[in-house]
């Protein structure tokens, strides 16, 4: 089953001077939730945005 999700939103920054535009999203492929993150500062454009991927794993018992 895959199922995908985002966000965006436009935050005031540093006094309201500067608009700071942030998205998000989410998602399963292959078994694997999959995430980024992206901020963007007009006239800049993007700035450092990060993502990655998770593998779950079973959670140890209570024996080990």
């Amino acid at each position: 089953m895959e199922a995908d999700a985002g966000v965006s939103a436009r935050h005031p920054a540093a006094a309201g001077l500067v608009a700071t535009i942030a998205r998000a999203g989410k998602r399963v492929e292959g078994g694997r939730y999959v995430f980024e993150v992206e901020f963007a500062v007009p006239l800049l454009g993007r700035v450092p945005s990060y993502g990655g991927d998770l593998q779950a794993s079973p959670e140890p018992s209570a024996q080990d």
